[in-house]
């Protein structure tokens, strides 16, 4: 395995090398690391309140699919400005 830059397995650090790789591979102008960690962690806040309502656990939602929590993330993206 290769990482494409040294993070320490620091998750904002990680946020930190992959934006700054894929801005500049795909030549985007993709909001700062610090504003994509911050709606990340909205995200996933509003996503284990939603599906504790919705009686998961906090194990269920650790263990949830990738396919499902894809469904979940743009379901969220969607409805929120």
């Amino acid at each position: 395995n290769s990482d494409i830059a040294v993070h320490g397995n620091l998750p904002e650090d990680v946020v930190f090398e992959v934006r700054n790789w894929l801005n500049n591979e795909a030549n985007l102008n993709a909001p700062g690391p610090s504003r994509i960690w911050g709606v990340f962690n909205d995200f996933m806040a509003s996503n284990y309140d939603e599906l504790r309502a919705k009686g998961f656990s906090k194990r269920d939602i650790m263990r949830l699919p990738i396919h499902e929590l894809m469904r979940y993330i743009k379901s969220w993206v969607t409805s929120t400005p």
